[in-house]
């Protein structure tokens, strides 16, 4: 029994052992059952708590990208973090640099409680400014992320201040207070991804800010410059309307000046050349040498008047050249021709040079002819008596040009005289000394006439040894109507050197020259009664008796019948009266001028076709085409050459007659 019961023990120790195993593993179990279920509740909180985070900071930015005010984004994105976090207040804030100050802090979003939770903020936010790194204050001292118990007392005594940056300055503060279990590095860990779209919101808004101000500024310098440059316009406006006027007047006092000059020079003139055409009897040779000279210094005249028009021409931009092919030896040739005269005064040797393979040129045949009469006569002029001239032209078919030289064995021009010869009016013999004439306009034109024809003008020049002056044209050689060319060379090589080279028709300008002068009575201002298939009848219109003395005194001596009007309203009554085989119109005359009389008389059926030709001093840019807008038939300038108007007449005439 003893042993039975003594044998049994073992076995019931072992049974309390093994049930108190099973206990134990049981406890474990449980134990660790629950920690998982706690830790699995932990990241479920965790997680949610990460997707409220991610959703607010997702709408945060949506909504900065909608417009919305910043200021309104950060108040709820602080109110989210407050709940995802279990925080009682916070704050978010921007810091500003303000020139010449202390940062500080300016709130975008707060949540508060009271007086008290405001200045525990700030005073985490200040603290962050003087470090610049991440905070923790418990209301007495400050510590690097340590952990709190949270307190049940209302104000704040657990605060954390956290800095954001744009990875070069302190952008912003985010501060928050009062987390049960206190701020851990967990949590700040937890927080990064709001510190970085805070940082990325506020440094949007900068951008935004600075956009918008600089979008303000340009808007504000494009109003002020739009002002300005509607001030400037105005100006301008009155400056061009004031150079307008100025331009007008002066074209005006050109016209006036040249219709005064030319009117008494055309007198002079005309008169010259009817007595040096011996038209009232011999001369002796004193006499015929008295007719030249005035009529040289007539010409001489007009030369300057011409000069002063063309350059006041090409100043406006109303210079235009008429090429076309021209035979180079013809050119020279009656360039020569128009100079000999001075040539031969002076005693000068004069040779002329033709590279053969020159023929034709493409040029305004009248302008090249002015051009190398003028350096031609300059030579003369400046080279003493006995010495020696000449025109070379050489082809350089490499570089498709012609170079017309003319040099001189002359006084030569100084290094320091060259950069002067092509300025206008500028001589370089000025003083009271003079001994050489001229108004510095002759190389001007030259000039700028080269340049208009696309070419080049140099000088060569040693004072003492003579000059030469090249003119380099664009080779523009054309072989066929070679022949033609050099025939309508030949017609006008004796053009007048002084020849007006203005706005006359294209033929008028290669008329002849002649010596004039002397008065002659004024004939009756009525003709004989007509006779049956009689000589002509002619009705000059002309306000100046000097002209009309001299005109008529032409036509009677070349068998024409004469009526004279001295105005526009006589001519119109005259011309209906006695119905003229041609009119002779002057333009300028009082009452009516000459283009209103034109037109009254065209307005007459049986004055439809008579002949109509415009006797003018006018020669600026226009008057030709207003003349023949009129209604006139051809078109005389003043001085006119009786050559020219006994051609006129003669077409004129012979197209009346005409079946």
């Amino acid at each position: 029994m003893n042993a039975a019961v003594g044998g049994a023990q073992p076995e019931l120790y072992w049974a309390d052992s093994a049930a108190s195993q099973a206990a134990e593993r049981k406890s474990r179990y449980y134990s660790l059952l629950y920690r998982e279920m706690a830790e699995r509740k932990m990241a479920e909180e965790h997680l949610r708590q990460s997707n409220a985070l991610l959703t607010a900071l997702g709408q945060a930015q949506l909504r900065f990208v909608s417009g919305v005010e910043l200021g309104v984004i950060f108040q709820d994105l602080l109110a989210a973090l407050l709940a995802v976090t279990q925080s009682e207040i916070g704050l978010i804030g921007e810091v500003i640099y303000p020139e010449a100050q202390e940062p500080y802090c300016e709130i975008f979003a707060q949540v508060d409680s009271g007086p008290q939770g405001v200045d525990a903020l700030l005073k985490v936010v200040d603290l962050v400014l003087a470090t610049g790194q991440p905070a923790l204050l418990n209301g007495r001292e400050s510590k690097q992320l340590l952990h709190y118990p949270r307190l049940n007392s209302r104000p704040p005594h657990i605060l954390l201040g956290l800095p954001f940056t744009n990875g070069e300055s302190l952008v912003g503060v985010l501060a928050l207070a009062n987390r049960p279990g206190g701020f851990t590095a967990e949590v700040v860990a937890f927080l990064q991804p709001v510190l970085s779209t805070c940082a990325q919101l506020i440094t949007a808004h900068r951008n935004e800010q600075r956009r918008k101000a600089a979008e303000l500024a340009l808007a504000e310098e494009r109003a002020s410059l739009a002002q300005r440059v509607a001030e400037r316009t105005a100006e301008l406006r009155m400056a061009n309307a004031e150079l307008t006027h100025a331009a007008h007047a002066k074209d005006e006092f050109l016209a006036t000046i040249n219709h005064e000059l030319r009117t008494p020079l055309n007198s002079i003139l005309l008169f010259a050349e009817i007595l040096r055409k011996q038209m009232h009897g011999a001369l002796n040779e004193r006499q015929l040498r008295a007719i030249n000279g005035i009529e040289e210094s007539g010409h001489h005249l007009l030369t300057l008047i011409n000069d002063i028009l063309d350059v006041a021409k090409m100043d406006a931009g109303r210079f235009a050249l008429d090429l076309a092919p021209c035979s180079v030896e013809a050119v020279c040739q009656a360039s020569l021709r128009l100079t000999a005269a001075m040539a031969n005064k002076k005693d000068l040797q004069v040779s002329l040079t033709i590279d053969p393979a020159v023929k034709m040129l493409e040029a305004d045949e009248r302008r090249l002819k002015q051009m190398l009469v003028n350096l031609l006569s300059n030579a003369i002029k400046f080279t003493p008596a006995g010495g020696s001239i000449g025109l070379e032209v050489t082809g350089a078919p490499a570089q498709n040009l012609v170079r017309f030289t003319v040099w001189d064995t002359g006084i030569g021009i100084a290094a320091e005289d060259m950069r002067h010869l092509f300025q206008p009016f500028v001589q370089l013999d000025t003083g009271h000394t003079r001994q050489y004439g001229g108004t510095g306009l002759g190389l001007v034109l030259v000039h700028r006439m080269v340049e208009m024809h696309g070419g080049s003008i140099c000088v060569e020049s040693e004072v003492g040894k003579g000059s030469r002056f090249t003119l380099a044209l664009p080779w523009r050689h054309s072989t066929t109507g070679e022949e033609g060319a050099t025939g309508a060379a030949e017609a006008g090589e004796v053009t007048a050197v002084a020849a007006s080279l203005y706005d006359r028709p294209p033929d008028e300008a290669d008329g002849e020259i002649a010596p004039t002068s002397l008065a002659v009575e004024a004939p009756p201002s009525e003709a004989p009664a007509p006779e049956p298939d009689g000589p002509p009848l002619l009705l000059l219109a002309e306000d100046n008796d000097a002209n009309i003395a001299a005109l008529s005194d032409y036509l009677y001596a070349m068998r024409y019948r004469l009526i004279i009007a001295k105005n526009g309203r006589e001519a119109v009554e005259k011309a209906k009266t006695h119905r003229p085989d041609l009119i002779l119109m002057d333009v300028q005359m009082p009452e009516m001028d000459g283009l209103e009389a034109t037109r009254r008389i065209r307005s007459e059926a049986e004055l439809v076709s008579t002949p109509i030709v415009a006797l003018t001093a006018l020669v600026m840019p226009g008057d030709r085409e207003r003349c023949l807008e009129a209604g006139v038939d051809d078109f005389i300038g003043k001085p006119i050459q009786l050559s020219r108007l006994a051609e006129v007449l003669d077409t004129q005439l012979k197209r009346r007659r005409a079946p």
